[in-house]
C-alpha cells in the first residue's frame, strides 16, 4: 500500500485580498490563486482520482480553501473538531472515508492535543496506513514528525513541541519568511543530537511516499534544508528540488 505525506512550508490560499498580504507585499489576485497550487494540484493527482485543470479568519481560508480544491475537481468536507464538536462517529466516517486529508495551519500544540483527546491521531494513522493521501500546510505540516518548531506558544518565538511522529525528524515551516525560527530550531536540534532538521521555506514541500522522498519548490526562493549537529558543529545542506525521488533514510540520518 502507497502512503504519502505532502508537507508544505507555507502558503496562502487569498482568504482576502484587502487583508492579507503576501509575504513579498504583493496583493494580486493572481499571486494569492497560485501561492500553493501547484501542490494542491499535486495533492489531488496523488489520490490517483480524476482531476481537472486580512487577516488570517476562519471562515474565509475555508471559503478560500474550497474554492481552490473544488477548482481541482475535488469534493471537499470539512472537519472542525472546536466549534462544529461532531460526533464521534462523524469524525471516523468523515476520516477513514477521505481520499485525501489536508490539515491547515494554526497552533500546532492545540491541534494535537485535540487530536489526542478525541482520538483523531489514531484515525489519522489508519488513513495513511490505508493508503489516504496526507498534506497540510505550517502546523498541517509538521504534525506528523517526533519534533517541529511550533509557535503555538509566543509570538515570533518558536520552541520545540512533540508532534506524531510518523517522521523520525524535526521540521520546521516557515523557515525563510519567520527569521525567528533559525535559530531556536538550531538549539532545538542541538538539544536532540540524534535527530535530523528538514527545514522548509515559505514555498518548499517535501512529498514522501513510502521510504522514499522529495522537494518541491513552489514560489520565488522556496527550498529546503537538512539540518544537523555533528563533531560540536552545526551543518545546514540545501535539499535540491528534483524529479526523481531519493531514499528517506539517508535525509534523515547524518552520514
Amino acid at each position: 500500500m502507497k502512503k504519502t505525506i505532502i508537507a508544505l512550508g507555507g502558503g496562502y490560499f487569498g482568504e482576502s485580498v484587502d487583508t492579507y498580504e503576501s509575504y513579498s507585499g504583493d496583493k494580486s489576485k493572481d499571486n494569492y490563486d497560485n501561492s500553493t497550487k501547484p501542490i494542491d494540484k499535486m495533492v489531488i493527482k496523488a489520490t490517483g482520482k480524476p482531476t481537472e485543470d486580512g487577516k488570517h479568519n476562519l471562515e474565509l481560508y475555508i471559503e478560500a480553501f474550497k474554492k481552490q480544491y473544488e477548482g481541482l475537481g475535488a469534493t471537499v468536507s470539512v472537519l472542525n473538531l472546536i466549534t462544529d464538536n461532531p460526533s464521534d462517529e462523524d469524525i471516523e466516517s468523515m476520516i477513514l472515508g477521505a481520499d485525501a486529508i489536508y490539515v491547515s495551519c494554526g497552533s500546532s500544540y492545540l491541534m494535537i492535543e485535540e487530536w489526542r483527546k478525541r482520538g483523531v491521531d489514531k484515525l489519522l494513522r489508519q488513513a495513511y496506513n490505508k493508503g489516504t493521501v496526507i498534506s497540510g500546510l505550517s502546523a498541517g505540516a509538521i504534525a506528523w514528525s517526533k519534533y517541529c518548531n511550533s509557535d503555538s506558544f509566543y509570538a515570533n518565538k518558536s520552541s520545540r513541541l512533540e508532534a506524531l511522529g510518523w517522521i523520525n525528524a524535526l521540521i520546521c515551516p516557515h523557515y525563510d519568511s519567520e527569521s525567528y525560527r533559525q535559530e531556536s530550531f538550531k538549539n532545538m536540534i542541538k538539544e536532540t543530537p540524534e535527530l535530523v532538521g528538514i527545514a522548509l521555506d515559505e514555498h518548499a514541500a517535501i512529498e514522501i511516499i513510502n521510504d522514499e522522498y522529495r522537494i518541491h519548490s513552489y514560489g520565488p526562493g522556496g527550498k529546503a534544508y537538512k539540518c544537523y549537529w555533528k563533531n560540536e558543529e552545526y551543518f545546514t545542506e540545501e535539499i535540491t528540488s528534483i524529479d526523481g525521488f531519493k531514499p528517506l533514510e539517508k535525509l534523515i540520518n547524518k552520514t
